[in-house]
C-alpha cells in the first residue's frame, strides 16, 4: 500500500518522515494485537514489511540512475551518486525513532514492558559490555558484535534487496527504548511529564551521539551497500562495465561502514576528552569523503 501512497521517483525526505511516524505506531499495535510476546521483534518486523515495497523500487531506481550515468561517462563523487537515497534512509530512520521514543514514554507500564521486553534486555545486554576502561577489551568485543551485525545488514540487503531496513527499524527501536527510559526517569525527580519528555528526549539522544552516530551510519553504509549490489546483480551483466562500477560503490560503502563502526566502538567504551576527539576524528574523516569534490571513485 505504502508504494501506491509514496512514489520513489517523487518522494521527498519529509514525506518518508511523516509515513515512519504513521506506519511505526500501526506496526507495533498490530503486533501487539496478533502476537504479544513477540511484539517487540514483530513490531519491527512490521515497520520492514510495510517499507520495503519503496525502498526496493528506490534502489532500483538508483541503480538506472547509475547506468546512465556509466553509459554518459558522467563523473561524480561516490556520495553524490547516492546521497539521496541515503537521506531517504536517515528520514525513515530518525522517524522511527521519534514515533517509538513517544510509544514508549506514553504507553502504559503493563503494555510498554511486552512491546519493547527485547530492546530493554538488548539496552541491558549492552551495559554490561561498554563499562570499563578507556581502552579495553569491550572495545573488541563491541567492535566484533557491530561488525557481525554490519556484515548481517549487508548480506540481508544483498539477498533480499532491503533486508538491512529491519536491522534499522530494530536499531531504532532500542534508542528509542534508551530515550523514553531516561525520560520517565526525570518523571520521579518532579518534572511534569510532557516536561520530562520534551527534555529527556533530546538529552538521551545527545548522551549516544558520540557512539551511536558512526555506528548507525555504518549500518546505513552497509545496508546501502547490499541493497546496490542486490539490484546491480539482477539487472547487469556479471563483469560489465556498470556492474564494475556498481561493485566498486558496494565494496566502498562497505568498507566505510566497518571503519565508523570501528571508531564508534572505542568512542563507546571511551571516557571524557578521548572519547570526544575520537568522534572529532571520525566527523572529519568523513566531512573529507563527503565534500570533496576532488575524490572521484
Amino acid at each position: 500500500m505504502l508504494e501506491s501512497l509514496l512514489n520513489p521517483r517523487k518522494a521527498k525526505p519529509y514525506e518518508v518522515f511523516i509515513f515512519g511516524l504513521i506506519f511505526a505506531p500501526l506496526a507495533f499495535f498490530f503486533s501487539y494485537m496478533l502476537f504479544p510476546e513477540f511484539s517487540s521483534v514483530l513490531g519491527c518486523a512490521f515497520i520492514t514489511i510495510l517499507f520495503v515495497p519503496f525502498f526496493q523500487h528506490l534502489f532500483l531506481d538508483e541503480e538506472k540512475k547509475e547506468e546512465w550515468d556509466t553509459i554518459h561517462k558522467k563523473r561524480e563523487n561516490v556520495f553524490h551518486r547516492h546521497e539521496h537515497v541515503l537521506v531517504f534512509y536517515s528520514s525513515f530512520f530518525l522517524a522511527i525513532i521519534l514515533m517509538l521514543s513517544i510509544l514508549f514514554f506514553f504507553l502504559p507500564d503493563s503494555k510498554r514492558s511486552v512491546l519493547f521486553s527485547k530492546q530493554i534486555q538488548e539496552l541491558q545486554r549492552i551495559s554490561t559490555l561498554s563499562t570499563g576502561h578507556v581502552i579495553s577489551s569491550n572495545s573488541g568485543l563491541i567492535f566484533l558484535n557491530n561488525t557481525l551485525v554490519l556484515l548481517l545488514a549487508f548480506a540481508s540487503s544483498l539477498l533480499f534487496g532491503t533486508g538491512a531496513i529491519f536491522i534499522l527499524s530494530w536499531n531504532a527501536s532500542v534508542i528509542a527504548s534508551f530515550s523514553g527510559i531516561w525520560a520517565r526517569s526525570l518523571i520521579s525527580k518532579g518534572l511534569p511529564p510532557s516536561m520530562a519528555f520534551l527534555y529527556g528526549v533530546p538529552n538521551a539522544l545527545l548522551a549516544i551521539a558520540l557512539h551511536g552516530i558512526p555506528e548507525i551510519t555504518g549500518y546505513f553504509f552497509a545496508g546501502f551497500a547490499g541493497g546496490i549490489l542486490s539490484v546491480g546483480l539482477l539487472r547487469e551483466k556479471f563483469g560489465s562495465k556498470e556492474f564494475k562500477k556498481i561493485f566498486l560503490d558496494s565494496i566502498i560503502f562497505l568498507l566505510i561502514g566497518e571503519y565508523s563502526i570501528f571508531i564508534a566502538a572505542f568512542i563507546e567504551t571511551g571516557t571524557g576528552l578521548l572519547a570526544i576527539l575520537e568522534f572529532i576524528f571520525w566527523v572529519v574523516t568523513m566531512s573529507v569523503l563527503f565534500v570533496s569534490s576532488k575524490i572521484k571513485f
